[in-house]
Formats: C-alpha cells, structure tokens, sequence
C-alpha cells in the first residue's frame, strides 16, 4: 500500500491562554480526505528570493482563491 498525504494552506483558529488567533498552517490530509495534523508555516525566509515568491503564491492560492472554510486546531 502506498500512503499518499496530501496538503495545503488553511487558516487554523487557536486559542491559547483564553485568547482567539488565527494562523496560516499547512495542513495535512489522511487518503480519505480528512484533516489529520497540521505544521505552522512560521518564517516565510529562505536564501533565494524566488523560494518566497513560490511559496507566497501557494498561500495565496490555498487561502484567497481556493477560499477553503476556517478550521479549528482541536479538529486537527
């Protein structure tokens, strides 16, 4: 059996101490499509200028023009 995982970029609602944010996270997916962790994205560096381009138009794709729903870190 070969595992697939899947991912992209959703915004993640957190609670931390009793106080609400939202974070950019990639999340990751089990083979039946269901949410099943998540990494946050953190620093947006790299040493080539054109890393950051690529990435900030996967983010921009996943959150802006997909315009996935909102998910809760406890779903996760």
């Amino acid at each position: 059996m070969v595992l697939r995982m899947t991912w992209n970029n959703r915004i993640v609602h957190m609670t931390e101490g009793g106080a609400d944010y939202y974070e950019i996270c990639e999340v990751f997916y089990d083979d039946d499509g269901t949410p099943g962790g998540y990494t946050k994205v953190g620093d947006l560096a790299s040493d080539e200028p054109g890393d950051i381009k690529g990435l900030v138009e996967l983010i921009y794709r996943d959150i802006i023009e997909r315009d996935m729903p909102i998910l809760e870190s406890e779903d996760l």
